[in-house]
C-alpha cells in the first residue's frame, strides 16, 4: 500500500488566511491528500467571525471531548491550545479516526500558523503567548 501524504496546521484562525501546506522548500509543491487544522477558539466563536460552511461533529480522544469538522474536505479541530501537548494529540488522534490515517502520514508535514500575522491586536491575551518549544 502507498503512503498517503498528509499534513497538520497548528494555530489557524481565518479560513481566508490558511496556512500553504502544500509548499514545501525551495518554493515547490506537493500535494497533500489531507489535511488537519487546528485553531484555538472553540466552534461556537469561530462561526460567529467567519461565515463558512461546515459540517461539526464531536470527538472524543481518552477524556477530552473535542468540537471539529469538516470545512473545504479538510478537518477542523476547535478548541486546541497548541502550547499543549495533550491538545495537540487529542486533535492528530481525532484526524487520524477522521482520515483512517497513520499518525506519521500527518506527522510527517507539521504547519504552524504566525499568530501575529492577522488581527493581532483582535486576539486574546491566550492567542498571542508564544509556544512552548522544547
Amino acid at each position: 500500500m502507498m503512503k498517503r501524504n498528509g499534513a497538520v496546521a497548528l494555530a489557524e484562525g481565518n479560513p481566508d488566511f490558511k496556512v500553504e501546506v502544500n509548499l514545501v522548500f525551495n518554493n515547490e509543491r506537493v500535494k497533500k491528500d489531507f489535511v488537519l487544522r487546528t485553531t484555538l477558539d472553540q466552534l461556537s466563536v469561530w462561526k460567529a467571525k467567519h461565515s463558512v460552511p461546515a459540517s461539526p461533529f464531536r470527538a472524543k480522544h481518552k477524556e477530552v471531548t473535542k468540537e471539529a469538522a469538516f470545512i473545504d474536505n479538510e478537518v477542523w479541530v476547535f478548541g486546541i491550545d497548541a502550547t499543549k501537548s495533550t491538545d495537540i494529540c487529542a486533535a492528530v488522534q481525532i484526524g487520524m479516526h477522521c482520515y483512517k490515517a497513520k499518525a506519521d502520514e500527518l506527522l510527517g508535514n507539521i504547519y504552524v500558523k504566525n499568530l501575529n500575522a492577522e488581527r493581532e491586536n483582535e486576539m486574546e491575551a491566550q492567542g498571542k503567548r508564544p509556544a512552548i518549544t522544547g
